[in-house]
Parts: C-alpha cells; structure tokens; sequence
C-alpha cells in the first residue's frame, strides 16, 4: 500500500514537473539555445516609468555598465530584472505575480 502511495505522489510531482516545463517552454528554449547573442530576459512591466537613485559600489557600476554595452542593454532593464529576481526569492512572489500578471517574459 505504501508503494502505491510513493509511486502516486511520484507521478504528482512529475506531472507537475512536466506542466511547469510547458508552461515556461519558450524561456527554456532561449535558456538552453547555448546562443550567446540573445540578451537576457527581461520583464516588461507595463505603466509609468519613475526614477529612482541608487548608490553602488563604484567597480559594481563599472561591471554593469560593461555588461550592459555588451549585450546592448538599458542599465535601467538590467536593474529591473535584478530587483524583480531579487524579490521573488525573498518573499514577494505574491506581489509581484499581481505586477506581473499580465507581463510576459520576452527577449528584447
């Protein structure tokens, strides 16, 4: 009996799996191109643009403008991504899913 279950909760989590991989499927493919000429992605959020100093390290500012030429990014989208990553990983999913729900991930 106990088989069953394991095996039950198995193929739960692996059908998860498998709907998480579909629905991400066009992120996947870009990750997993190897192409190192697609930029990286970035979320569109859409409404009015607000500006906002930041102070940071000044060989940290140095680093992201080299990156930014390099991949022919806006400072200001790589910070975006950085914030919106950040806080998904510290608590805020829930918030940011409402700011995300109609933003899709694209490639610029």
């Amino acid at each position: 009996m106990s088989e069953n279950k394991n095996s039950k909760n198995d193929k739960e989590k692996f059908n998860e799996l498998l709907t998480y991989l579909s629905e991400n499927e066009d992120k996947l493919r870009v990750l997993l191109s190897g192409d190192q000429k697609l930029a990286p992605l970035v979320y569109p959020i859409k409404g009015k643009r607000s500006t906002k100093t930041v102070f940071i390290a000044e060989k940290l500012q140095c680093l992201v403008n080299e990156y930014c030429i390099d991949k022919e990014l806006k400072i200001g989208d790589v910070m975006e991504y950085a914030l919106i990553q950040y806080l998904n990983q510290n608590g805020y999913s829930d918030k940011l899913e409402a700011i995300l729900k109609n933003s899709e991930v694209v490639n610029p």
